[in-house]
């Protein structure tokens, strides 16, 4: 979701709280959620879902319009936008489906290991594109990939968190109910997607039919241009 800052150049209140208000209020707008400004330069920016890192998406930016001085305007009160920040924030994280073992991964509290520090620098820098980690249990793949959920929720962009057998179920079970293709489409077009533990749990590599559907998915999120992460234990001539 897009999420409006308010740039004042200079301000003063001209209409504060009007109403009777609990101590524990907002002293700005007694939680009316707005206030009315002398306006003395004022600019609106809209900014639109950030990149994963956190910067914002100049090239989804919208800028508004100067507002003439000394005319009064209402604006949003910060007490307001911080709320649906939270909401909106709320709503990405229930999108996420991120196991509540992994809630707390980010990159800051990783434990760097030896031979993970390639792997860190790619996660951490993953703005676009696509990205296969691979490595034995315990060196670290989910963290990571919980982490770059975790960012990506912080910059309020979705980022859908999948367990990979869990994945390719869903997908079989939609052969039995015809609803394979719109499956696929759902996973396809996401905003971010990490699958975890890709060929884990069998003991076996992964099946020819596996490798196929996770082709398949990984073409369609290239194509699209919508950004992946599968985590694995097997190396690259197991899953190719």
């Amino acid at each position: 979701r897009a999420v409006m800052f308010w740039r004042l150049q200079g301000y003063k209140v001209l209409a504060g709280p009007t109403t009777t208000a609990s101590p524990d209020a907002c002293p700005d707008c007694s939680d009316t959620g707005t206030i009315a400004v002398d306006s003395q330069g004022l600019e609106l920016v809209w900014v639109g879902p950030r990149l994963a890192n956190g910067q914002p998406d100049h090239d989804r930016m919208h800028r508004g319009h100067w507002i003439h001085p000394g005319h009064r305007v209402y604006l949003p009160c910060a007490c307001l936008v911080a709320k649906q920040e939270e909401r909106a924030r709320q709503r990405i994280q229930a999108f996420n489906r991120l196991p509540d073992k992994l809630a707390a991964c980010t990159f800051a509290n990783f434990k760097q290991r030896k031979g993970a520090e390639a792997a860190f620098k790619a996660a951490l820098g993953l703005v676009s594109g696509g990205l296969v980690l691979t490595g034995t249990y315990g060196a670290g793949k989910s963290h990571l990939g919980a982490a770059l959920v975790n960012q990506c929720a912080d910059a309020m962009v979705p980022c859908r968190f999948a367990y990979a057998a869990d994945l390719l179920q869903s997908l079989r079970s939609g052969f039995d109910d015809g609803s394979y293709e719109e499956r696929m489409r759902a996973l396809a077009s996401g905003s971010w997607l990490v699958i975890d533990d890709f060929g884990a749990g069998t003991g076996e590599a992964p099946t020819q039919w596996e490798r196929g559907q996770m082709e398949r998915l990984v073409n369609a999120r290239y194509e699209g241009a919508k950004p992946w992460v599968v985590l694995t234990n097997w190396g690259p001539k197991d899953i190719e």
